[in-house]
């Protein structure tokens, strides 16, 4: 249940939850799977720096475009019933 409570719930949760993820999936998975693939050199993290604007902004498109999906699906999963804890 604190699934439902973690998510952005706001302008600014979201904000702070974009630049997160674009971080982390622009500037460290991608020039890793590039290096993973053609080798570790300082060569190619140089040859992949000129790509990263494209790719960050191909992640945050993909982020606008399947969070209103992705919010559907998770209020149909997670149950919004109010659940009282009665301590004695």
């Amino acid at each position: 249940m604190k699934f439902y409570m973690n998510l952005p719930r706001n302008h600014k949760e979201f904000a702070v939850f974009m630049a997160i993820i674009s971080i982390i999936s622009v500037n460290i998975i991608a020039p890793l799977i590039t290096c993973f693939e053609i080798g570790f050199h300082w060569q190619t993290w140089q040859q992949v720096l000129p790509i990263i604007p494209e790719i960050w902004l191909c992640v945050i498109i993909m982020v606008l475009i399947t969070y209103r999906p992705a919010e559907w699906l998770t209020g149909k999963i997670v149950l919004k019933k109010t659940v009282l804890i009665v301590i004695s």
